[in-house]
């Protein structure tokens, strides 16, 4: 999905999200979210192409991999009232995977990398019950992988796409003493369009597509974010 058409329905679901909380200010309490998150991403249309590459290139001794664990920070803020929040949120993950290659001239090898950076931005409500709870985003999201070309130690990016997406979480709160709270954020995140990975395969296979002529991914992630709160309890 081109990053222009995406951006004007983005920035309408912002603009709304910041109205809102304007008016909420007088009777809601608002929290700051800081801490971890860690996924395990489902890229099958990435792992083909990975896979293509190890078998058509002659010089590839150990082939990259598609990560099959990313992780990073997650920020955010929220507004809370009775036992309803919503929330705006950033969350990225990154992770790296290297082919070795053996130069044939020079008996010599080399290392091409590629660098995975998962970034989400979104909206969203959640329900309290207390230590317990559960919530839902929309959100746009961006793929984006970045690699040296043959020797060279400098990267460029291969791809970069961008797409909508939704995650669906659990909830179990922890309520210190003072004004921080702990919380554990099991979720589930898919995908409602797909990341073109064109670039991706022409930097890989040239002009040589996969079988099933398939370039497009729509990601899945099954993750885990561990984060904390501050402000107020939620009444």
């Amino acid at each position: 999905m081109h990053p222009n058409s995406i951006h004007t329905p983005l920035r309408f679901v912002f603009s709304c999200a910041f109205i809102l909380s304007f008016f909420m200010v007088g009777f809601a309490q608002s929290n700051i979210k800081v801490g971890y998150n860690g996924a395990y991403p489902q890229l099958s249309q990435v792992d083909e192409l990975l896979t293509l590459y190890g078998a058509q290139n002659a010089e590839v001794e150990s082939n990259f991999e598609t990560p099959r664990f990313m992780h990073g920070i997650e920020l955010g803020y929220r507004y809370t009232w009775s036992n309803l929040g919503i929330e705006l949120g950033w969350t990225n993950l990154s992770n790296s995977s290297t082919a070795i290659h053996l130069d044939a001239a020079t008996q010599e090898t080399y290392d091409r990398e590629l660098d995975f950076s998962f970034n989400s931005y979104g909206i969203g409500l959640q329900n309290l019950f207390g230590s317990v709870g559960y919530g839902a985003n929309f959100s746009y999201n961006r793929l984006k992988i970045k690699s040296n070309i043959g020797t060279s130690s400098e990267k460029a990016d291969v791809l970069k796409d961008n797409f909508y997406g939704s995650r669906f979480y659990l909830m179990w709160n922890a309520y210190g003493s003072g004004n921080v709270s702990l919380s554990l954020q099991p979720y589930f995140q898919v995908s409602w369009s797909e990341a073109d990975l064109s670039d991706l395969s022409q930097s890989l296979l040239g002009n040589t597509n996969p079988p099933d002529g398939d370039l497009n991914e729509s990601p899945v992630l099954f993750g885990l974010s561990l984060v904390f709160y501050n402000g107020a309890k939620p009444r």
